[in-house]
């Protein structure tokens, strides 16, 4: 999970583990966060596209648990 914006061709800070936080987010806790279309993060499983990636769990509205699984195609 990409930890802020980048532009085209710039190196970008990356997590696969760990607590993020961000104060714009509005998760549902307890609740899977998936890897959505256009690489966005997304907690309705139908607005992903071919295949369901869990990234992670919402610990609350602006904090998820990266703990990225294995993906599932649809």
């Amino acid at each position: 999970v990409s930890a802020g914006a980048a532009s085209s061709g710039a190196e970008i800070p990356v997590q696969t583990m760990d607590v993020i936080s961000e104060a714009s987010w509005s998760w549902t806790p307890d609740m899977p966060v998936y890897l959505g279309l256009n690489g966005l993060l997304a907690q309705d499983v139908s607005s992903v596209g071919l295949f369901v990636l869990v990234i992670g769990v919402a610990l609350s509205a602006t904090r998820v648990f990266i703990n990225i699984q294995m993906p599932v195609f649809k």
